[in-house]
């Protein structure tokens, strides 16, 4: 079986933004280079710099779309909140441009009324339940859970979107926990993702998972194209609502023409996609995202992945360079070709969704849809 596709088909750019090292937990699973409790806070005018970046490349993709363009800011760290500038920069960026749907992604730990506050500033909160907090730290949680479920529900709040990524530990009683928390969550009507804690073989911090614990983070899965193999491994939730279409063939159906938008949007849409090896493949991350790292100063087209045009890993630029990488994107655009990324790692984790396929020409095709008159470099 080979897969010859993955389409994001829905015209969305997206900046991750991690705003600092400082977190206020200690999960055993987390790296020390992803966390600590000393970083200083960027000043809320070195913020503002940043956010220029975002705003405008945005604004550029946008230009040269096939049509509206959903742009997103979405926050992590460390732990965002901490910053006690991060709800003025908020308020900043919409602003500056209230097109832009802004988030974060947080642990939840903070009072009822930062919680009101923050849905007041922000569209979409995805909180990460982590099982090894204290029980108070906990109760903490959970209660923020409840208060940002009910602000979803207000009106008079801007936050409409709210979900949770649960850490899904492989301990028995933690487990248990877990489900019991899961079920509870869902006869709310809270969104809730599975996540498994370690993402490819070489972290230290991977946990083990039983049978039972596989078969429950994959839930069912939705089918993707033709492909009728059952899932080995729970793979990763596409996040938020993000919408994507898995695309494989089969020696049966390997004829099929795949540069047929038709074809392609006859296909459902999928919810996981299992597969993760996509390395050597052509891939459209440089097109759809930013990744800006506060505290180096970094500027990288994925999070995760950390692809460039060199074929490796690594920044694109510093954000000291904004100008730069600004004209360099709009120049890119205005020329009408595209360079693609080629993937360099053995498995993806957080760019599972976004446009790739092994085979450019599937790839020129979806380009074309979302960019008319584009072509891959």
């Amino acid at each position: 079986m080979s897969q010859c596709g993955v389409w994001q088909n829905t015209l969305e750019f997206t900046c991750t933004w991690d705003l600092g090292r400082r977190c206020s937990m200690d999960c055993t699973y987390c790296p020390p280079h992803r966390h600590n409790d000393w970083s200083p806070h960027a000043s809320l005018e070195d913020l503002k710099k940043a956010a220029e970046l975002p705003l405008r490349y945005g604004a550029i993709f946008n230009e040269y779309a096939s049509g509206q363009t959903h742009m997103n800011i979405s926050f992590t760290g460390g732990e965002p909140t901490l910053n006690p500038e991060f709800l003025p920069l908020c308020r900043h960026i919409k602003e500056v441009n209230s097109h832009f749907r802004v988030g974060v992604t947080t642990n939840g730990l903070f009072s009822d009324n930062y919680a009101k506050e923050l849905c007041m500033d922000v569209d979409f909160v995805t909180l990460s339940y982590h099982f090894e907090a204290s029980d108070k730290a906990k109760a903490r949680v959970n209660g923020a859970i409840q208060t940002l479920r009910a602000c979803q529900l207000d009106q008079n709040y801007r936050m409409n979107d709210f979900g949770l990524n649960v850490m899904v530990h492989a301990n028995a009683d933690y487990f248990r926990e877990c489900k019991e928390l899961v079920e509870l969550w869902k006869s709310q009507g809270i969104r809730v993702s599975l996540r498994e804690i370690g993402e490819h073989p070489d972290d230290k911090g991977a946990h083990h998972y039983t049978q039972e614990q596989i078969e429950f983070m994959a839930g069912k899965p939705k089918s993707a194209g033709s492909c009728s193999e059952k899932p080995k491994s729970p793979g990763r939730p596409c996040c938020g609502n993000r919408s994507f279409k898995e695309l494989r063939t089969t020696e049966e159906d390997s004829e099929v023409d795949t540069s047929d938008l038709n074809w392609i949007q006859s296909q459902e849409d999928g919810g996981r996609v299992i597969e993760r090896n996509f390395k050597g493949w052509s891939c459209l991350v440089n097109l759809f995202f930013l990744h800006i790292e506060q505290e180096a100063g970094d500027v990288f087209y994925h999070q995760t992945c950390q692809a460039n045009l060199e074929g490796g890993r690594g920044p694109i630029g510093n954000l000291k360079d904004i100008e730069p990488i600004l004209h360099s994107f709009e120049q890119t655009l205005k020329a009408k070709k595209v360079p693609a990324i080629t993937c360099p790692n053995k498995k993806c984790n957080c760019g599972l969704c976004i446009t790739k396929a092994p085979n450019p020409k599937v790839l020129q095709t979806f380009l074309n849809h979302s960019f008319p008159g584009l072509e891959l470099a």
